[in-house]
Protein backbone atom coordinates (compact mmCIF):
# COMPACT_ATOMS: atom_id res chain seq x y z
CA UNK A 1 0.00 0.00 0.00
CA UNK A 2 2.87 2.44 0.95
CA UNK A 3 4.36 1.25 -2.34
CA UNK A 4 1.28 2.42 -4.23
CA UNK A 5 1.19 6.08 -2.25
CA UNK A 6 4.78 6.54 -3.46
CA UNK A 7 4.13 6.13 -7.00
CA UNK A 8 0.75 8.15 -6.87
CA UNK A 9 2.93 10.96 -5.30
CA UNK A 10 5.67 11.25 -7.48
CA UNK A 11 3.16 11.23 -10.39
CA UNK A 12 1.65 13.83 -8.68
CA UNK A 13 4.86 15.79 -9.43
CA UNK A 14 5.83 14.61 -12.55
CA UNK A 15 2.54 16.07 -13.46
CA UNK A 16 2.70 19.19 -11.99
CA UNK A 17 6.38 19.36 -13.32
CA UNK A 18 4.90 18.98 -16.89
CA UNK A 19 2.15 21.62 -16.63
CA UNK A 20 4.70 23.58 -15.05
CA UNK A 21 7.25 23.02 -18.15
CA UNK A 22 3.97 23.21 -20.29
CA UNK A 23 3.34 26.72 -18.63
CA UNK A 24 6.55 27.91 -19.66
CA UNK A 25 7.19 26.58 -23.07
CA UNK A 26 3.41 27.99 -24.17
CA UNK A 27 4.77 31.54 -22.59
CA UNK A 28 7.99 31.66 -24.43
CA UNK A 29 6.11 30.89 -27.80
CA UNK A 30 3.87 33.13 -27.33
CA UNK A 31 6.52 35.63 -26.62
CA UNK A 32 8.70 34.71 -30.12
CA UNK A 33 5.26 35.20 -32.13
CA UNK A 34 4.80 38.51 -30.61
CA UNK A 35 8.34 39.25 -31.05
CA UNK A 36 7.96 37.71 -34.93
CA UNK A 37 5.00 39.87 -35.95
CA UNK A 38 7.34 43.09 -35.57
CA UNK A 39 9.60 42.66 -37.91
CA UNK A 40 7.11 41.33 -40.81
CA UNK A 41 4.77 44.10 -39.87
CA UNK A 42 7.45 46.61 -40.20
CA UNK A 43 8.66 45.06 -43.62
CA UNK A 44 4.89 45.35 -45.03
CA UNK A 45 3.60 48.76 -43.36
CA UNK A 46 7.29 50.26 -44.00
CA UNK A 47 9.10 48.56 -46.87
CA UNK A 48 11.97 47.80 -45.35
CA UNK A 49 13.91 44.23 -46.60
CA UNK A 50 17.03 44.50 -45.14
CA UNK A 51 18.50 45.25 -42.03
CA UNK A 52 22.12 45.13 -41.21
CA UNK A 53 22.55 46.99 -38.10
CA UNK A 54 22.69 45.35 -34.57
CA UNK A 55 18.77 47.19 -34.10
CA UNK A 56 16.55 47.94 -36.04
CA UNK A 57 14.20 50.81 -34.61
CA UNK A 58 11.07 51.82 -36.49
CA UNK A 59 8.63 54.36 -35.22
CA UNK A 60 5.58 56.62 -36.43
CA UNK A 61 5.90 59.17 -33.60
CA UNK A 62 9.32 61.24 -34.97
CA UNK A 63 10.33 62.43 -31.12
CA UNK A 64 9.87 58.88 -30.26
CA UNK A 65 12.20 57.74 -32.87
CA UNK A 66 14.84 60.43 -32.31
CA UNK A 67 14.65 59.99 -28.38
CA UNK A 68 16.05 56.64 -29.07
CA UNK A 69 17.87 56.55 -31.92
CA UNK A 70 19.72 59.08 -28.71
CA UNK A 71 19.66 56.50 -26.53
CA UNK A 72 21.40 53.41 -28.59
CA UNK A 73 23.61 55.61 -29.77
CA UNK A 74 24.91 56.49 -26.41
CA UNK A 75 25.24 52.81 -25.49
CA UNK A 76 27.45 52.29 -28.59
CA UNK A 77 24.65 50.37 -30.29
CA UNK A 78 24.05 50.46 -34.18
CA UNK A 79 20.94 50.88 -35.20
CA UNK A 80 18.84 51.25 -38.98
CA UNK A 81 16.17 53.49 -39.75
CA UNK A 82 14.07 53.93 -42.70
CA UNK A 83 15.48 57.34 -44.01
CA UNK A 84 17.26 60.14 -42.62
CA UNK A 85 15.14 63.50 -41.57
CA UNK A 86 15.67 67.42 -41.79
CA UNK A 87 13.41 70.09 -40.68
CA UNK A 88 13.47 72.64 -43.85
CA UNK A 89 12.68 76.08 -44.78
CA UNK A 90 13.65 78.34 -48.09
CA UNK A 91 13.34 82.02 -49.05
CA UNK A 92 14.31 84.11 -52.25
CA UNK A 93 15.68 87.62 -51.80
CA UNK A 94 16.90 90.05 -54.18
CA UNK A 95 20.46 89.85 -52.62
CA UNK A 96 22.42 87.90 -50.00
CA UNK A 97 25.06 90.67 -48.49
CA UNK A 98 22.66 91.33 -46.12
CA UNK A 99 22.63 88.00 -44.27
CA UNK A 100 26.41 88.00 -43.46
CA UNK A 101 25.82 90.36 -40.71
CA UNK A 102 22.94 88.47 -39.67
CA UNK A 103 25.64 84.98 -39.72
CA UNK A 104 28.05 86.94 -37.44
CA UNK A 105 24.79 87.83 -34.71
CA UNK A 106 23.99 83.97 -35.17
CA UNK A 107 27.59 82.80 -34.52
CA UNK A 108 27.84 80.60 -37.56
CA UNK A 109 30.52 78.84 -39.19
CA UNK A 110 31.27 79.29 -42.83
CA UNK A 111 32.37 75.41 -43.92
CA UNK A 112 32.80 75.69 -47.78
CA UNK A 113 31.59 77.07 -50.80
CA UNK A 114 30.99 74.47 -53.50
CA UNK A 115 29.82 74.38 -56.94
CA UNK A 116 26.91 72.04 -57.98
CA UNK A 117 25.19 70.30 -60.40
CA UNK A 118 21.68 68.96 -60.16
CA UNK A 119 20.18 66.62 -62.60
CA UNK A 120 16.69 65.73 -61.68
CA UNK A 121 15.23 62.46 -62.88
CA UNK A 122 11.63 61.91 -63.62
CA UNK A 123 9.85 59.59 -61.61
CA UNK A 124 6.86 56.91 -62.33
CA UNK A 125 3.58 57.93 -62.54
CA UNK A 126 2.77 55.12 -59.98
CA UNK A 127 4.88 56.64 -57.79
CA UNK A 128 3.72 59.92 -57.90
CA UNK A 129 0.59 58.41 -57.24
CA UNK A 130 1.10 56.95 -54.25
CA UNK A 131 3.24 60.32 -52.82
CA UNK A 132 1.36 63.18 -54.22
CA UNK A 133 -1.15 63.76 -51.50
CA UNK A 134 1.44 63.93 -48.40
CA UNK A 135 4.68 64.61 -50.07
CA UNK A 136 6.68 65.18 -53.35
CA UNK A 137 9.29 62.23 -54.27
CA UNK A 138 12.45 63.72 -55.91
CA UNK A 139 15.64 61.95 -57.38
CA UNK A 140 18.66 63.90 -58.45
CA UNK A 141 22.45 63.21 -58.97
CA UNK A 142 24.86 65.84 -56.91
CA UNK A 143 27.48 66.39 -58.98
CA UNK A 144 30.32 69.25 -57.14
CA UNK A 145 32.96 70.68 -59.24
CA UNK A 146 36.69 69.24 -58.84
CA UNK A 147 35.29 66.10 -57.04
CA UNK A 148 35.22 62.87 -59.08
CA UNK A 149 32.30 61.46 -57.03
CA UNK A 150 28.91 62.11 -56.85
CA UNK A 151 25.94 62.09 -54.96
CA UNK A 152 22.55 60.53 -55.40
CA UNK A 153 19.77 61.47 -53.38
CA UNK A 154 15.84 60.72 -53.51
CA UNK A 155 14.30 62.73 -50.63
CA UNK A 156 10.37 63.21 -49.90
CA UNK A 157 8.91 66.58 -48.83
CA UNK A 158 6.00 68.48 -49.09
CA UNK A 159 5.67 71.41 -50.90
CA UNK A 160 4.81 73.98 -48.08
CA UNK A 161 5.77 77.65 -47.91
CA UNK A 162 6.24 76.91 -44.26
CA UNK A 163 9.03 74.73 -42.90
CA UNK A 164 8.68 71.09 -43.62
CA UNK A 165 9.96 67.86 -42.84
CA UNK A 166 12.22 66.20 -45.69
CA UNK A 167 12.87 62.48 -45.63
CA UNK A 168 16.12 61.58 -47.63
CA UNK A 169 18.22 58.95 -48.49
CA UNK A 170 21.82 58.91 -49.91
CA UNK A 171 24.32 56.90 -51.87
CA UNK A 172 27.92 57.92 -52.97
CA UNK A 173 28.47 57.19 -56.50
CA UNK A 174 32.33 56.59 -57.92
CA UNK A 175 30.96 56.70 -61.69
CA UNK A 176 28.33 59.79 -61.96
CA UNK A 177 28.74 59.74 -65.44
CA UNK A 178 27.45 56.17 -66.07
CA UNK A 179 24.75 56.32 -63.59
CA UNK A 180 23.57 59.36 -64.96
CA UNK A 181 23.48 57.60 -68.75
CA UNK A 182 21.41 54.65 -67.02
CA UNK A 183 19.21 57.11 -65.06
CA UNK A 184 18.46 59.12 -68.21
CA UNK A 185 17.36 56.19 -70.26
CA UNK A 186 15.21 54.96 -67.46
CA UNK A 187 13.46 58.20 -65.89
CA UNK A 188 14.86 61.17 -68.39
CA UNK A 189 15.91 64.33 -67.59
CA UNK A 190 13.30 66.67 -65.57
CA UNK A 191 15.78 69.40 -65.07
CA UNK A 192 19.49 70.52 -64.19
CA UNK A 193 20.43 73.05 -61.72
CA UNK A 194 24.17 75.00 -61.08
CA UNK A 195 24.63 76.67 -58.58
CA UNK A 196 27.33 78.26 -55.95
CA UNK A 197 26.25 77.40 -52.64
CA UNK A 198 28.09 78.64 -49.10
CA UNK A 199 27.61 76.10 -46.48
CA UNK A 200 27.19 77.82 -42.79
CA UNK A 201 26.88 75.82 -40.00
CA UNK A 202 25.30 76.85 -36.68
CA UNK A 203 24.73 73.43 -33.96
CA UNK A 204 22.63 71.05 -36.05
CA UNK A 205 21.29 73.42 -38.87
CA UNK A 206 23.23 73.73 -42.65
CA UNK A 207 22.48 77.41 -44.11
CA UNK A 208 22.35 77.36 -47.68
CA UNK A 209 23.45 80.81 -49.54
CA UNK A 210 22.74 79.93 -52.73
CA UNK A 211 23.19 81.57 -56.11
CA UNK A 212 21.38 79.24 -58.60
CA UNK A 213 21.54 79.71 -62.39
CA UNK A 214 18.51 81.28 -64.52
CA UNK A 215 16.91 81.68 -61.07
CA UNK A 216 18.53 84.09 -58.37
CA UNK A 217 19.66 84.16 -55.13
CA UNK A 218 18.31 81.89 -51.68
CA UNK A 219 18.81 81.20 -48.51
CA UNK A 220 17.76 77.66 -47.46
CA UNK A 221 17.69 76.22 -43.79
CA UNK A 222 18.49 72.32 -43.30
CA UNK A 223 18.20 71.42 -39.67
CA UNK A 224 19.38 68.15 -39.38
CA UNK A 225 18.05 65.09 -36.38
CA UNK A 226 20.86 63.56 -35.17
CA UNK A 227 19.97 62.75 -32.28
CA UNK A 228 18.52 65.80 -30.37
CA UNK A 229 14.40 65.47 -30.19
CA UNK A 230 12.10 67.30 -32.15
CA UNK A 231 11.59 69.96 -29.67
CA UNK A 232 15.03 70.59 -29.79
CA UNK A 233 15.51 71.12 -33.37
CA UNK A 234 12.26 72.86 -33.92
CA UNK A 235 13.82 75.71 -31.57
CA UNK A 236 17.08 75.31 -32.97
CA UNK A 237 15.44 75.73 -36.62
CA UNK A 238 13.31 78.87 -35.22
CA UNK A 239 15.90 80.67 -33.32
CA UNK A 240 18.29 80.40 -36.56
CA UNK A 241 15.27 81.74 -39.10
CA UNK A 242 14.79 84.34 -36.20
CA UNK A 243 18.32 85.22 -35.99
CA UNK A 244 18.50 85.41 -40.05
CA UNK A 245 14.42 87.57 -39.86
CA UNK A 246 13.87 85.08 -42.81
CA UNK A 247 10.04 85.50 -42.03
CA UNK A 248 10.34 88.86 -43.49
CA UNK A 249 11.53 87.34 -46.60
CA UNK A 250 9.76 85.39 -49.29
CA UNK A 251 9.40 81.88 -48.56
CA UNK A 252 9.58 78.73 -51.60
CA UNK A 253 7.60 76.02 -51.18
CA UNK A 254 9.41 73.91 -53.90
CA UNK A 255 12.73 72.78 -55.19
CA UNK A 256 15.14 74.25 -57.55
CA UNK A 257 14.08 71.74 -60.17
CA UNK A 258 10.63 72.39 -59.83
CA UNK A 259 11.21 75.98 -60.41
CA UNK A 260 13.40 76.03 -63.14
CA UNK A 261 11.16 73.80 -64.95
CA UNK A 262 8.83 75.92 -66.19
CA UNK A 263 11.86 78.20 -67.95
CA UNK A 264 13.47 75.18 -70.15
Amino acid sequence: MKHRTDIHTTLQQRLKQVERQTHVARYELRREVKNALGPLDIQETRGISQVQGDILFVSYHTNVRHRGEAVLTSEGYRYDKDMATNLEFKVQCQSLDSFYPRLADLNAAHHETVHQIDTYFYLTAENDRAKSETCEPRLKLREIEGMTEAWLIYYERPNHDTSRYSQYQLCKITDPSALKTLLTAAFGIKAIVRKQREVWMFNHTRIHLDTVVDLGQFVELETVFQGQTETEAMNEHQHVKNTLRLDTTEPVAVSYGDLIVPKL
